[in-house]
């Protein structure tokens, strides 16, 4: 007859494989969470840099002390996404103007390599403000 210590003592054995396996999914679960975060972090980092300069631009645009122009502005808005990485062309940058508002459209797609698979991940940025 076995003793209630050598039951015991087996038990942990089955547990602890089954704590191996709920480790080593632990383990894939943290790196896959990792992996994506070092490829969608940056792109969102960046998109939220590109945005704040499409703001700054239309407060800019508007202002009557010194108006800035369409083009000045369109070229700042460029030069600042080609800084950051992201794909912007001339096309993607909408300034349009009335007498009383100034507003400004960028949209652009950033594709996201991962493994077997391109996510195209589609940004908009845009900002009104008034003309003063």
């Amino acid at each position: 007859p076995m003793s209630h210590t050598a039951r015991w003592q087996q038990a942990p054995s089955r547990e602890s494989g089954k704590g191996r396996i709920r480790a080593v999914l632990s383990l894939l679960l943290v790196a896959i969470l990792v992996y994506g975060g070092l490829k969608f972090i940056p792109v969102r980092a960046a998109a939220f840099q590109l945005d704040d300069e499409v703001r700054e631009q239309v407060v800019l645009a508007g202002s009557g002390r010194r108006r800035v122009e369409d083009a000045e502005v369109r070229r700042t808005i460029l030069a600042r996404a080609e800084s950051l990485g992201l794909p912007v062309d001339s096309r993607a940058v909408v300034i349009r103007r009335s007498r009383s508002e100034v507003r400004i459209t960028v949209e652009y797609t950033v594709p996201v390599e991962l493994p077997g698979y391109t996510y195209d991940w589609r940004f908009v940025s845009e900002h009104a403000g008034p003309v003063f």
